[in-house]
Protein backbone atom coordinates (compact mmCIF):
# COMPACT_ATOMS: atom_id res chain seq x y z
CA UNK A 1 0.00 0.00 0.00
CA UNK A 2 1.24 3.48 -0.47
CA UNK A 3 1.78 5.49 1.82
CA UNK A 4 1.17 9.11 1.13
CA UNK A 5 -2.75 9.51 0.49
CA UNK A 6 -4.19 13.34 -0.18
CA UNK A 7 -7.32 14.48 1.16
CA UNK A 8 -9.08 13.86 -1.83
CA UNK A 9 -8.21 10.35 -2.34
CA UNK A 10 -8.64 9.47 1.51
CA UNK A 11 -12.00 10.57 0.95
CA UNK A 12 -12.78 8.86 -2.56
CA UNK A 13 -11.70 5.47 -0.98
CA UNK A 14 -11.70 5.45 2.59
CA UNK A 15 -14.56 7.07 3.82
CA UNK A 16 -16.77 4.49 5.72
CA UNK A 17 -20.94 4.71 4.10
CA UNK A 18 -23.74 4.15 6.85
CA UNK A 19 -23.96 0.58 6.04
CA UNK A 20 -20.18 0.38 6.66
CA UNK A 21 -20.06 1.98 9.59
CA UNK A 22 -23.31 -0.58 11.12
CA UNK A 23 -21.04 -3.48 10.31
CA UNK A 24 -18.48 -2.08 12.96
CA UNK A 25 -21.27 -2.93 15.89
CA UNK A 26 -19.37 -5.01 18.91
CA UNK A 27 -15.63 -4.80 17.91
CA UNK A 28 -12.74 -2.83 19.46
CA UNK A 29 -11.41 -0.14 18.55
CA UNK A 30 -8.70 -1.71 17.00
CA UNK A 31 -10.60 -4.03 15.66
CA UNK A 32 -13.06 -1.38 14.29
CA UNK A 33 -9.90 0.02 12.28
CA UNK A 34 -8.45 -3.11 10.90
CA UNK A 35 -12.00 -4.13 10.04
CA UNK A 36 -12.49 -1.02 8.11
CA UNK A 37 -9.50 -1.00 5.99
CA UNK A 38 -9.83 -4.46 5.18
CA UNK A 39 -13.15 -3.88 3.75
CA UNK A 40 -11.92 -0.79 1.89
CA UNK A 41 -9.12 -2.11 1.03
CA UNK A 42 -10.94 -4.64 -1.09
CA UNK A 43 -13.68 -2.26 -2.68
CA UNK A 44 -10.45 -1.11 -3.97
CA UNK A 45 -7.99 -3.49 -5.00
CA UNK A 46 -10.40 -7.07 -4.70
CA UNK A 47 -8.32 -8.02 -2.78
CA UNK A 48 -6.91 -8.28 1.21
CA UNK A 49 -4.15 -6.58 2.76
CA UNK A 50 -1.32 -8.94 2.81
CA UNK A 51 1.47 -7.11 5.11
CA UNK A 52 -0.17 -5.28 7.75
CA UNK A 53 2.79 -3.58 8.99
CA UNK A 54 2.94 -1.67 5.60
CA UNK A 55 -0.18 -0.19 6.11
CA UNK A 56 -0.60 3.71 5.67
CA UNK A 57 -0.56 5.85 9.02
CA UNK A 58 -2.76 8.28 7.37
CA UNK A 59 -5.31 5.70 6.06
CA UNK A 60 -5.63 4.20 9.58
CA UNK A 61 -5.47 7.83 11.24
CA UNK A 62 -8.53 8.84 8.68
CA UNK A 63 -10.61 5.62 9.87
CA UNK A 64 -9.81 5.74 13.44
CA UNK A 65 -11.51 9.36 13.16
CA UNK A 66 -14.64 8.03 11.56
CA UNK A 67 -15.23 4.95 13.79
CA UNK A 68 -14.07 6.98 17.25
CA UNK A 69 -11.02 5.47 18.39
CA UNK A 70 -6.99 6.35 18.35
CA UNK A 71 -4.92 4.26 15.94
CA UNK A 72 -1.87 3.58 17.88
CA UNK A 73 -0.78 0.63 15.75
CA UNK A 74 -1.66 -2.85 15.19
CA UNK A 75 1.14 -4.33 17.99
CA UNK A 76 1.50 -7.99 17.69
CA UNK A 77 0.07 -8.98 14.00
CA UNK A 78 0.23 -12.76 15.44
CA UNK A 79 -2.44 -12.07 18.27
CA UNK A 80 -4.82 -10.63 15.11
CA UNK A 81 -4.37 -13.49 12.92
CA UNK A 82 -8.04 -15.08 14.18
CA UNK A 83 -9.56 -11.58 13.90
CA UNK A 84 -8.59 -10.88 10.37
CA UNK A 85 -9.92 -14.43 9.51
CA UNK A 86 -12.97 -13.46 10.38
CA UNK A 87 -13.15 -10.42 9.36
CA UNK A 88 -12.00 -11.65 5.70
CA UNK A 89 -15.26 -14.08 6.15
CA UNK A 90 -17.75 -11.24 7.00
CA UNK A 91 -16.40 -8.67 4.31
CA UNK A 92 -16.61 -11.50 1.83
CA UNK A 93 -20.55 -12.52 3.09
CA UNK A 94 -21.27 -8.63 3.53
CA UNK A 95 -19.79 -7.95 -0.33
CA UNK A 96 -21.31 -11.12 -1.63
CA UNK A 97 -17.75 -12.35 -2.86
CA UNK A 98 -17.98 -15.61 -4.99
CA UNK A 99 -15.77 -18.38 -5.03
CA UNK A 100 -12.87 -18.16 -8.16
CA UNK A 101 -14.02 -21.45 -9.28
CA UNK A 102 -13.13 -22.76 -13.01
CA UNK A 103 -16.43 -20.95 -14.18
CA UNK A 104 -15.21 -17.63 -12.77
CA UNK A 105 -11.59 -18.27 -14.80
CA UNK A 106 -13.49 -19.26 -17.93
CA UNK A 107 -15.30 -15.76 -17.96
CA UNK A 108 -12.28 -14.10 -17.07
CA UNK A 109 -10.58 -15.38 -20.09
CA UNK A 110 -13.30 -15.12 -22.35
CA UNK A 111 -13.17 -11.04 -21.21
CA UNK A 112 -9.25 -11.21 -21.52
CA UNK A 113 -9.59 -12.65 -25.40
CA UNK A 114 -12.39 -10.31 -25.92
CA UNK A 115 -12.45 -6.98 -24.47
CA UNK A 116 -9.13 -6.31 -22.88
CA UNK A 117 -6.32 -7.41 -25.48
CA UNK A 118 -7.80 -5.57 -28.08
CA UNK A 119 -7.15 -2.39 -26.72
CA UNK A 120 -3.28 -3.31 -25.86
CA UNK A 121 -3.43 -1.57 -21.76
CA UNK A 122 -0.59 -0.10 -20.73
CA UNK A 123 1.42 -1.56 -17.60
CA UNK A 124 -0.75 1.19 -15.65
CA UNK A 125 -4.06 0.45 -17.21
CA UNK A 126 -3.66 -3.43 -17.33
CA UNK A 127 -3.90 -3.27 -13.35
CA UNK A 128 -6.63 -0.77 -12.89
CA UNK A 129 -8.81 -2.67 -15.86
CA UNK A 130 -8.35 -6.06 -14.07
CA UNK A 131 -8.82 -4.97 -10.59
CA UNK A 132 -12.07 -3.68 -12.23
CA UNK A 133 -13.55 -6.58 -13.35
CA UNK A 134 -12.79 -8.52 -10.32
CA UNK A 135 -14.90 -5.67 -8.28
CA UNK A 136 -17.71 -5.93 -10.76
CA UNK A 137 -18.05 -9.65 -11.04
CA UNK A 138 -17.82 -10.42 -6.75
CA UNK A 139 -14.29 -12.40 -7.19
CA UNK A 140 -11.94 -12.29 -4.97
CA UNK A 141 -7.93 -11.42 -6.94
CA UNK A 142 -6.27 -14.50 -6.82
CA UNK A 143 -2.45 -14.81 -6.25
CA UNK A 144 0.23 -13.24 -8.74
CA UNK A 145 1.05 -17.02 -9.50
CA UNK A 146 -2.43 -17.61 -10.54
CA UNK A 147 -3.24 -14.34 -12.50
CA UNK A 148 0.03 -14.57 -14.17
CA UNK A 149 -0.60 -17.86 -15.62
CA UNK A 150 -4.24 -16.73 -16.63
CA UNK A 151 -3.51 -13.68 -18.54
CA UNK A 152 -0.77 -15.75 -20.14
CA UNK A 153 -2.71 -17.91 -21.39
CA UNK A 154 -5.41 -15.64 -22.75
CA UNK A 155 -3.28 -13.61 -24.24
CA UNK A 156 -1.76 -16.62 -26.22
CA UNK A 157 -5.31 -17.44 -26.83
CA UNK A 158 -5.90 -13.62 -28.50
CA UNK A 159 -2.74 -13.92 -30.62
CA UNK A 160 -3.61 -17.10 -32.19
CA UNK A 161 -7.30 -15.61 -33.07
CA UNK A 162 -5.76 -12.89 -34.18
CA UNK A 163 -3.39 -14.66 -36.55
CA UNK A 164 -6.16 -16.78 -38.17
CA UNK A 165 -8.09 -14.09 -38.60
CA UNK A 166 -5.42 -12.24 -40.18
CA UNK A 167 -4.18 -15.22 -42.21
CA UNK A 168 -7.93 -16.45 -43.48
CA UNK A 169 -8.40 -12.71 -45.11
CA UNK A 170 -5.53 -13.13 -47.13
CA UNK A 171 -5.95 -14.11 -50.94
CA UNK A 172 -3.60 -16.36 -52.89
CA UNK A 173 -1.50 -14.22 -54.35
CA UNK A 174 -0.97 -12.82 -50.72
CA UNK A 175 -0.28 -15.41 -49.37
CA UNK A 176 2.53 -16.81 -52.18
CA UNK A 177 3.92 -13.14 -51.60
CA UNK A 178 4.57 -13.86 -48.30
CA UNK A 179 5.84 -17.31 -48.87
CA UNK A 180 8.54 -16.03 -51.55
CA UNK A 181 9.30 -13.15 -48.88
CA UNK A 182 10.18 -16.07 -46.37
CA UNK A 183 11.95 -18.27 -48.71
CA UNK A 184 15.75 -19.15 -48.29
CA UNK A 185 16.11 -21.33 -50.89
CA UNK A 186 18.65 -18.90 -52.71
CA UNK A 187 20.12 -17.89 -49.44
CA UNK A 188 18.81 -15.30 -47.52
CA UNK A 189 15.11 -14.58 -47.36
CA UNK A 190 13.95 -11.68 -49.11
CA UNK A 191 12.09 -10.26 -45.22
CA UNK A 192 15.90 -10.56 -44.16
CA UNK A 193 16.92 -8.09 -46.81
CA UNK A 194 14.20 -6.11 -46.44
CA UNK A 195 15.12 -5.77 -42.98
CA UNK A 196 18.69 -5.22 -43.36
CA UNK A 197 18.14 -1.85 -44.99
CA UNK A 198 20.05 0.07 -47.36
CA UNK A 199 23.38 0.17 -46.28
CA UNK A 200 24.96 3.58 -45.86
CA UNK A 201 24.55 6.86 -47.74
CA UNK A 202 27.29 6.98 -50.22
CA UNK A 203 28.32 10.02 -52.73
Amino acid sequence: MKQVWSDAELNAHWLLSENELALLKGKTGLGRVLFSIFLKHYRLTASFPTDIPSISNEVADFIANQVGTVFRGFGDIRSLERSIRDYCREIRSFLGIRRFDHDGKATFREWAVASFFPKAPDAQQIDTDICSWFSEHRFELPSYKVLSRLIGSAEQEFESDLFNHVTNGLSSSQCAGLEHLLDTSEGSSGLSKLRSGTGAASL
